[in-house]
């Protein structure tokens, strides 16, 4: 992330705090603990880390989930699939780890029906980063070939700016998530490590 505070609207770093969310994507249990180890309890560790810091600059904290009580749509391709997440849902899959659930004051979640990917199907999210001035994204979550891929292309359609941390987010294929953020992300929205980010962000805020 640039140290400068730059002129540039499509830049992260021309967004001050109050500005800028930070969205935590599908941190359920059952999705944290079916990834290959260990990548998804690497990823919620930085997703955990980031939401701290998140908070002690100002940055908005959002909590976007899958909604465990509604069913997928009727054209949903995956139906079987989703039935079976939410039989293991309803039996504790479902919560968010107690790493990104403590200190939540403040903190907004958003819920979708199974089967919508993307986030911003998540009904009143839009509207209210609208509504709070949000310009830039921050994006974490699982998987990247899910529901970090297909919200950062929507927000980028909805005139977000997307930034995606790469060690906040994992896959169950390690070269598609690669591929992704390498080559796919980077083509609309900025790609970096949570620590670049934060390092990026406090030099920005100090001048330097």
């Amino acid at each position: 992330m640039s140290s400068t505070p730059p002129t540039d609207p499509t830049s992260p770093s021309h967004y001050p705090p109050n500005q800028t969310a930070l969205l935590l994507l599908d941190f359920h249990t059952l999705f944290v603990d079916s990834l290959p180890a260990p990548k998804g309890h690497a990823a919620l560790a930085v997703a955990a880390s980031t939401k701290k810091w998140a908070k002690s600059t100002g940055i908005h904290v959002i909590h976007c989930l899958i909604d465990t009580e509604q069913t997928p749509f009727p054209t949903c391709k995956s139906i079987p699939r989703w039935t079976s997440i939410a039989d293991s849902f309803k039996a504790g899959g479902g919560d968010e780890p107690a790493a990104l659930r403590e200190d939540a004051h403040g903190e907004r979640t958003f819920l979708r029906r199974a089967g919508y990917v993307s986030a911003l199907k998540s009904p009143g999210l839009v509207e209210y980063l609208r509504e709070e001035g949000i310009v830039s994204l921050v994006v974490t979550g699982l998987s990247t070939s899910g529901c970090v891929l297909r919200t950062a292309a929507a927000a980028c359609d909805d005139e977000f700016v997307v930034t995606v941390l790469e060690d906040g987010c994992a896959d169950g294929e390690q070269d598609v998530h690669d591929a992704l953020v390498k080559k796919v992300l980077l083509g609309r929205g900025y790609v970096y490590t949570a620590e670049a980010f934060r390092d990026g962000w406090e030099k920005r805020t100090l001048g330097l």
